[in-house]
């Protein structure tokens, strides 16, 4: 009992990405050499679509994006809410510009 328990707890540790509905999926073009990336960056996957995907609330998000480009598989709903978070991402990087000057 005490094994199973470690296990639980060692995987809630190691894999902290929540469940996500397929309209909060943003599936990405990750090769099958850099699987491993996807998994470091809290990246799931897709066993039917054979994708790997993210959501919004994953901090590497932009960088994944720049790295592997999003799918045509992601729904319309979160490309919406990607394209309106990267937006507000921008909005924030060019007003802590200004600040800086």
């Amino acid at each position: 009992m005490a094994i199973y328990n470690k296990r639980y707890i060692n995987k809630i540790l190691t894999d902290p990405l929540p469940e996500l509905l397929e309209d909060e999926r943003i599936y990405l073009n990750v090769s099958y050499n850099a699987r491993g990336f996807a998994k470091a960056t809290h990246c799931g996957f897709d066993p039917t679509k054979k994708l790997w995907f993210t959501g919004l609330h994953n901090t590497y998000l932009p960088n994944l994006i720049k790295l592997y480009g999003v799918n045509n598989s992601t729904s319309e709903k979160a490309m919406n809410s990607l394209k309106t978070y990267l937006k507000s991402l921008a909005l924030k990087d060019n007003k802590s510009d200004s600040e800086k000057r």
